[in-house]
Formats: C-alpha cells, structure tokens, sequence
C-alpha cells in the first residue's frame, strides 16, 4: 500500500499527468491518427469529408439511386453547375 502511495505521488508530479499534459496529449492524439488516416487511406479520408460536407453544407439528394446496378458500370450524370459536382456525385453512391 505504501508502495502504490510512492508511485501515485510521484506521477502526479510529473509534468505529463498534470492538466496541461493531459490537454496536450489529448491534442496530439487525434492529429497523429489523423495522419495516420491520410497516409494509409487517403480515399476513406476523403469519402469521410465529403460525407461531412455533402451531409451539413450541401443538401445532396440522390434520386433513382435504386436504379444503380449492384455490379457492373453506370452512367452518373450530374447537371454541372460547379466543379464540385464530381466529389458529390461520389459522396452520393456511397
């Protein structure tokens, strides 16, 4: 018991438990699996933003989405009003 006391006692000196260092790793944490995620899976990175995007600025509504084949290829055709249009039509399968 006294032992525990010891090592409890001195990690709570310790710079890296304090609440500064919690805040820090707290912070650093999400950014290291972040990049993590960019450079192992750069497609679901960016499906996973333009899901964000498509689903809290832009209203995209998919209509005849059951007309999509399960397999083979089809033809997606957006009307073009910006360049944006392609990463919704991709967001919009999914």
């Amino acid at each position: 018991v006294n032992t525990v006391h010891r090592i409890r006692s001195r990690l709570r000196h310790h710079q890296l438990l304090g609440p500064r260092g919690i805040f820090l790793v707290s912070a650093i944490f999400p950014l290291a699996m972040l990049a993590y995620l960019a450079l192992a899976h750069p497609i679901t990175l960016l499906r996973a933003a333009l899901w964000l995007l498509t689903s809290t600025l832009y209203r995209v509504k998919a209509i005849g989405r059951r007309n999509l084949p399960e397999r083979g290829p089809a033809l997606l055709v957006a009307n073009h009003s910006s360049f944006f249009d392609a990463l919704c039509l991709l967001a919009a399968i999914d």
